[in-house]
This record gives C-alpha cells, sequence and structure tokens, in this order.
C-alpha cells in the first residue's frame, strides 16, 4: 500500500517509520499504520528517497511513533530464493540516537 508525503502529514502518531537502506546510500520512507505497512510516495507518483535517515526525518518533522526502524534488504537473499521474510534485517534504533 502506498500514501501520499501530503496525506502522511496530517498525521500525528504511528506505530512504526521504518527508513528502508537501498543500494547507492538511498532510503525510502515506509510507515505502519493500523498494523500495515505503506510506503510513501512524493506529489509525482514517485517513492520518497533521500541519501540519508536525517534527511528523511526533517522531511517527516515531529510525528511521534512508537518505533523508528532501519530496514536493511538483502539482494542476495532474493537471488538465491530464499523466503521472503528473511529477505531483510529490521534494526530497532534509539530516539535520542537520532536526534543528536
Amino acid at each position: 500500500m502506498s500514501i501520499h508525503l501530503s496525506e502522511f502529514k496530517n498525521i500525528t502518531f504511528l506505530d512504526k517509520i521504518i527508513f528502508s537502506s537501498n543500494e547507492n546510500c538511498f532510503y525510502n520512507l515506509i510507515v505502519e499504520i493500523d498494523g500495515e505497512e505503506h510506503v510513501i510516495l512524493d506529489s509525482k507518483d514517485k517513492l520518497v528517497t533521500k541519501n540519508s535517515v536525517q534527511e528523511l526525518l526533517t522531511l517527516i518533522g515531529s510525528i511521534e511513533t512508537k518505533y523508528y526502524i532501519l530496514r536493511h534488504s538483502n539482494v542476495y537473499d532474493e537471488m538465491i530464493s530464499s523466503p521472503r521474510e528473511s529477505r531483510h534485517i529490521d534494526v530497532i534504533l534509539n530516539k535520542k540516537e537520532l536526534f543528536y
């Protein structure tokens, strides 16, 4: 599922904010709302992509969340056809470390 950045900015609390790490130091923004993950799209229906987690934090502003998560996907596992559930690692980030 997806949600546009303009709609996303009206939200005040989220269960999870996920920074999905991709190749070449790009990060996409995924949010969990009512147990479902939604990718964030810009006004041109493209994934919101930034070069750092700090840029994404600036973009989302002061939205409260239970968890900030850094997600790393493993392309190798996809190439060898391992189960989809094991193709990424989620690391819970400490909020204090994000806002230094």
